[in-house]
């Protein structure tokens, strides 16, 4: 059956909703629309009697696979696409730093990353935290340390940027950073996690502008994680920067 051109949104749960008809105008291979508000888009055009088409992938993407090498198949070659919108410039800021990590080791566990200028070492520990703490302080959306522990071998308290739990408690203030919830809108840029009860670590990463969350993971840098196809990372929370 023929359908219109038309739009879908994603959702932080990784549903969609419903599709809605955008201009008759969405045909051939080019084609400028105005969205009502800012998020990721799935989107279809029509090209005459063959019928409607996705936007879909046109090249694998890179560094998309896990830990276990287990590369994420909803982002092949000819699998469907989205388009990510902004508010902010700083979201895009945001993305683009964070996708020149891409790949990198940098944040391996086995590795130890400098927080801070005379923090502690941070070898055979998870940096997913600390990776968002850098790329927000990078791009105009700082985030601060604001819990600490108490460090004999330092004599006192060593302070640190929220972990991942921290960030998905819906009742703890982040400087600066507001909480959204798994049934909202998420946009490119925007801080996404999966919490977990303590002591057990949650994860998180910075959304892309095709849903994929760029993270980093054991090993290296990656954006095996889309919002839509890992359950193991559902339900979703977010935080948007809105001093």
């Amino acid at each position: 059956m023929h359908q219109p051109p038309g739009q879908r949104q994603l959702k932080g749960d990784g549903t969609y909703t419903e599709w809605t008809t955008i201009s008759p105008e969405a045909k051939g291979t080019t084609f400028s629309q105005q969205t009502e508000g800012a998020g990721i888009f799935q989107l279809r055009a029509s090209l005459g009697r063959e019928g409607h088409f996705l936007y879909v992938r046109t090249a694998d993407s890179k560094h998309a696979a896990n830990a276990k090498n287990i590369y994420n198949e909803i982002l092949r070659r000819g699998k469907p696409n989205m388009i990510g919108i902004v508010d902010a410039d700083w979201q895009i800021t945001m993305v683009t730093n964070a996708q020149s990590y891409l790949g990198r080791l940098t944040y391996a566990k086995t590795r130890n990353v400098t927080i801070y200028p005379g923090s502690p070492s941070t070898k055979d520990r998870n940096k997913c935290n600390i990776f968002v703490y850098h790329r927000g302080n990078a791009s105009g959306a700082p985030v601060p340390l604001d819990w600490s522990y108490f460090s004999a071998r330092r004599f006192g308290q060593v302070n640190m940027p929220p972990k991942a739990n921290h960030w998905a408690d819906s009742s703890r203030i982040i400087s600066g950073w507001t909480f959204i919830s798994n049934s909202g809108f998420p946009q490119p840029g925007f801080v996404v996690i999966y919490g977990r009860i303590e002591p057990i670590s949650g994860h998180m990463g910075i959304l892309n502008y095709d849903g994929t969350w760029i993270n980093a993971g054991e090993f290296s840098v990656n954006q095996s994680i889309h919002l839509s196809t890992n359950p193991n990372y559902q339900p979703a929370t977010f935080r948007n920067y809105a001093p």
